[in-house]
């Protein structure tokens, strides 16, 4: 029976979506059994990665910050607006425009001089007016949290001015009077804490003039108790000023927004530096330890756990050569999580330095050693084993966010009160995912040596579960997630909720699917820093690559991809069979029947194509190996203890290898299809995340396909071995469609596809007893005949399956999402003064540039076509918005201004699709951006594929270059500039095909990342620009999330009211 499957690739910034009929029950080879399939369609969702490019931060955060800071200053507003308003009450002054003109005149002189003789002489009311005014603007540095602001490196500087300004107060009654008399002494007669604009320190601002909060109310105090003998400064104007001047709002506890427990739902999580929580974190460490002692491989014994744990209490960060060091001293030991293979690392400076692998941390108790560092000794021997007490503690140390709150929170506890000035000088702000509930019940099981999930069955815990539904009911369509049931990554929020786009979208159109198969990115499943990393080893793996080639070369062998692995894994293993130890000739690589690249753990049995999962070997040694993992088929031979040896002493093997190396209970943990399943099946949280959430949403009932497991989450390596066999190659710089290619696969890789897989690779792993089997049971022509057909079903899931797979691609139009969001700031940060005549937007007593366009106009006349751009700060000063297409075009010295004679056409946002023509050519993409002092719209194209061609002669590292070679033409990338040759060659060529150029120089004669060639090339690139003075038509179309476009007739323009008023409705 036919199933309707949808296959998904779900990645950072990318959907791949493909649906496929296919038919892949009950397949034997025997029988030779057809299977059936075809694609029914595909397609790709792009959108932006929901993070900042540069550094992985929250794309909410400037916004944040901006937010906090305008709150700030809105409030020092109304404080000082009601200082001024008591003023006026208190009859000090007629009007605060009296007042304002009082600080005009500076009555008195410097107003710092008249703070500090407010405590020798009587002052005016004009002079005290002008005092209490810069007591309440300036009241001083207040500490909410003493120890966090320490450990925070600006508050920390603060409060290290405000400690030494403290040591000077000797002989003088406030710290004003003091800063006063050292400014009369100072060089630069500075009273007030300033930024440098010039010099080593430029930008870094100097708190040596810092007063805290306290001090100024005592300030103040000390000049009402001298002034209010002159009646001025009266009892209630004082009481009045100090509750206006000097009130705030305590920073709130955080406990009510603590996620939940995945195992207790209703307990909150549990601080990450609690001691419960480390040591949970360091049991389950110790518990997981493989090592290999004196040649056998095991975990931790009871003793050496115990042992590890209390190194760990006592030492504040452990690294593996401790723990060699004190647990195992003489003896010869190799950690599993160690990667041995690397021996140098770059330093700051880019230089390579030489490491120990083993002096990598293992862990470290931080909470506990904060701790322990806090309390003295005889305290910490009353508490030190109190762990529900210190759980309690760091508990409100991470939750309220100022002293006051963590005093009456560990008072309402019954904590001592010195135990509560300890908690108060410790910081903290993380969690983790369990509760001090759960934690209390799973730590004594891990105690005992369990794994974590032998610890949870223990507890009754179902590890696999969270117990939280995604979906309150079940239907066609997915719903929204509920904001309280999201992640806590944003870039897994959006890729989740374009998903719910793509697959509604692909149920309105096509039906509802009998089975749901993903993959998911491995971007998508790691933080920006793990990214950051795989990039650093995919270059890595680059340089190897690159070595591979040369050295292929050198040897005169084909650099084609099969060799090149060979090549590496040859000098992986020293040039040696891995399972005889005998020398593999190098010359020989790409003989055929002399060397293979091994299946360590058979495919058959292991589903696992990965390189950790490779090894080179004599051709022979494969043969006998067969579908035997290497202890089974060394051990019987006698050769497992050499074997070992050999592994464990082998540098460049790293653990993950290693470890499916010596694995000796394989057959013991394996069984049959479930087996290989999970290793096809992707475990990890986002996978589990976005299953559970179809689980719960998607109904199934309407389906007649009797299917065990409808959703199914595929590994990325599960995928790759299938691509290559089926032929598809994966060119990640070619287009964006590739992603579509992904989803087919992942669509085909389904539970009768891992059978199929599976006997398949027995078949290939066992070919010599398979086809003598053949040749006796029907004779060598049919038996050879039989082999042929084999292969070919590897190849393919059905007939036909590449070519239409090719051609389905081929049809694929990438969808993009339109950025209608006004998000941003509204201006840049640089204010220029009027006279320096730069920026657009006036700005307090300046000018600054605009920032954030997130909207053009369209409007045409008389065959002109005209564009205004909408920036944030429209929205927000919509009355001052200047209706004026950009660049402007100026009529008796006035730039034109939109008016009747205007026809509007449509507004265009980011990644708005469009069509544009001129003479020359059609232009057809997505809205990139928009140059408004050129006039230049950006268009990129389609599947971010380099398909415009731009005459030039000024290129980057890695642009496509077109070349014309006799009669044909040829693709390249500009690579290595030559300095010596005045060359850049052209990588994708044959020959190291070079040209001449230059680097290119800027105005100061320092060399650029821009080269020059000698003369222009044609430049293929993903992005043209196009001037709208050339422009003979312009054509807007919507896309919805399969791809599919429709043209926009007719728009209505968007009063900048409106957008104002949507968004703050939505929430933005």
């Amino acid at each position: 029976m036919k199933k309707k499957i949808f296959g998904f690739d779900l990645g950072i910034a990318s959907i791949g979506w493909a649906i496929i009929d296919h038919s892949d029950e009950n397949f034997d080879p025997e029988t030779g059994e057809i299977i059936e399939g075809k694609v029914v369609g595909c397609g790709v969702r792009c959108f932006p990665v929901a993070e900042n490019p540069k550094d992985g931060s929250s794309l909410a955060a400037p916004r944040r910050e901006k937010r906090l800071l305008r709150r700030i200053t809105r409030r020092k507003a109304r404080r000082m607006l009601g200082i001024k308003r008591l003023f006026v009450a208190k009859g000090l002054v007629a009007s605060t425009t009296e007042l304002e003109a009082l600080y005009a005149e500076q009555t008195g002189g410097d107003v710092w001089n008249l703070r500090a003789e407010a405590l020798r002489r009587p002052l005016s009311k004009e002079e005290l007016l002008r005092v209490l005014t810069h007591l309440a603007k300036h009241r001083g540095f207040k500490s909410y949290r003493k120890a966090a602001e320490e450990a925070d490196k600006e508050s920390g500087r603060i409060l290290t001015a405000i400690a030494e300004n403290r040591k000077e107060t000797v002989g003088f009654q406030t710290l004003a009077q003091m800063i006063v008399e050292r400014a009369k002494h100072s060089d630069d007669h500075k009273m007030r804490n300033y930024t440098p604009q010039k010099g080593p320190n430029k930008g870094v601002a100097v708190y040596v003039n810092s007063i805290p909060r306290e001090e100024i109310e005592k300030e103040t105090k000390l000049i009402f108790e001298y002034q209010k003998q002159f009646g001025l400064f009266t009892e209630d104007l004082y009481r009045d000023f100090c509750k206006i001047a000097f009130r705030y709002r305590e920073a709130g506890s955080v406990g009510h927004m603590v996620g939940r427990c995945r195992f207790e739902s209703e307990q909150p999580r549990a601080p990450k530096e609690a001691p419960s929580a480390e040591l949970f974190v360091a049991l389950s460490k110790i518990n997981n330890l493989k090592v290999t002692v004196d040649g056998e491989r095991r975990f931790l014994n009871g003793e050496e756990r115990k042992a590890l744990l209390e190194l760990l209490k006592n030492t504040k960060e452990v690294k593996y050569s401790t723990i060699k060091n004190k647990l195992f001293k003489s003896r010869e030991v190799f950690f599993d999580d160690v990667n041995y293979a690397q021996k140098t690392k770059k330093g700051k400076s880019g230089e390579e330095k030489a490491v120990n692998p083993e002096d990598a941390k293992f862990y470290a108790m931080k909470g506990w050693h904060k701790l322990k560092a806090a309390f003295s000794p005889e305290q910490w021997k009353e508490v030190g084993s109190n762990l529900p007490l210190l759980d309690l503690g760091m508990t409100a140390v991470v939750c309220e966010k100022n002293d006051a709150g963590i005093e009456r929170f560990l008072s309402e506890k019954g904590i001592p009160e010195d135990y509560r000035e300890v908690f108060k000088k410790l910081t903290g702000s993380e969690f983790i995912n369990l509760s001090l509930k759960a934690l209390y019940k799973l730590n004594p099981y891990l105690a005992e040596g369990l794994k974590y999930n032998q610890a949870c069955e223990k507890a009754g815990y179902d590890f696999r579960e969270d117990g939280i539904k995604l979906a309150e009911e079940k239907g066609l369509l997915l719903p929204p997630i509920a904001n309280d049931k999201l992640t806590t990554v944003p870039v897994v929020n959006r890729a989740v909720a374009q998903f719910r786009k793509v697959y509604n979208a692909m149920v309105r159109t096509y039906g509802a699917p009998d089975q749901i198969n993903l993959e998911i990115g491995r971007d998508l499943k790691k933080s920006r820093d793990e990214r950051n990393q795989i990039m650093r080893r995919q270059k890595e793996n680059e340089t190897e690559r690159k070595e591979a080639e040369d050295g292929l070369e050198k040897e005169g062998l084909a650099a084609n991809g099969k060799n090149m692995l060979k090549y590496r894994l040859y000098q992986q293993q020293n040039g040696k069979c891995i399972y005889s130890g005998n020398a593999i000739d190098l010359r020989r690589l790409d003989e055929n029947g002399y060397c293979d690249v091994d299946h360590i753990i058979p495919y058959s049995r292991s589903l696992d194509d990965g390189q950790n999962n490779k090894v080179l070997c004599l051709a022979e040694e494969n043969r006998k190996k067969g579908s035997k993992t290497p202890y089974e088929y060394l051990e019987p031979l006698g050769r497992w203890e050499e074997f070992e040896t050999v592994v464990n002493t082998t540098p460049s093997i790293n653990r993950y290898k290693r470890n499916n190396l010596l694995n000796k209970d394989y057959q013991e943990k394996e069984n049959d299809l479930e087996f290989r399943e999970r290793n096809a099946n992707d475990n990890s949280y986002i996978a589990r995340y976005v299953k559970r959430y179809l689980e719960d949403a998607v109904d199934f009932s309407a389906s007649s396909c009797a299917i065990k497991n409808r959703i199914q989450v595929r590994t990325g390596s599960l995928t790759d071995y299938l691509r290559h066999q089926w032929g598809l190659i994966k060119d990640r710089d070619a287009s964006d469609r590739h992603h579509a290619q992904d989803a087919v696969v992942v669509a085909c890789a389904t539970q009768g596809m891992v059978q199929k897989l599976s006997k398949l690779s027995a078949i290939f792993e066992n070919k010599d007893d398979f086809r003598r089997k053949k040749a006796e049971e029907l004779g060598h022509e049919k038996a050879e005949a039989w082999y042929k057909y084999i292969k070919q079903q590897i190849r393919e899931p059905w007939s036909g399956f590449r070519t239409e797979v090719l051609a389905s691609l081929e049809k694929v139009f990438v969808s993009r999402p339109p950025r209608k969001n006004a998000t941003g700031s509204a201006h840049k940060d640089t204010i220029f003064s009027k006279s320096e005549k730069k920026g657009s937007l006036p700005i307090r007593y300046g000018m600054a540039e605009k920032e954030n366009m997130f909207r053009l106009d369209v409007f045409r006349k008389e065959n002109h076509f005209y564009i205004v751009p909408i920036y944030v700060v429209d929205l927000v000063n919509c009355k001052e918005f200047t209706d004026a297409p950009q660049p402007y075009e100026y009529v008796n010295g006035s730039f034109i201004k939109i008016d009747e004679s205007f026809n509007f056409m449509f507004s265009l946002y980011k990644d708005d699709y469009v069509e544009i023509t001129s003479k020359d050519e059609c232009i057809k993409g997505y809205v990139n951006q928009y140059n408004a002092q050129s006039g230049q719209l950006y268009i990129g194209s389609v599947d971010n594929s380099p398909i415009f061609r731009i005459k030039t002669s000024t290129f980057l590292r890695d642009d496509n270059i077109l070349l014309k070679i006799g009669d044909q033409e040829y693709i390249g990338k500009i690579g290595k500039f030559d300095n010596e040759k005045k060359q850049v060659v052209i990588n994708g060529l044959k020959n190291n095909f070079m040209i001449n150029a230059l680097v290119k120089l800027n105005k100061k004669g320092d060399e650029t990342k821009n080269i020059q060639t000698e003369k222009s090339y044609t430049k293929m690139s993903n992005e043209k620009k196009i001037c709208l003075n050339v422009v003979d038509s312009i054509e807007k179309y919507q896309v919805d999330p399969l791809g599919r476009i429709a043209k926009v007739k007719k728009e209505t323009r968007l009063p900048l009211t409106m957008i104002k008023k949507n968004r703050h409705k939505k929430g933005e």
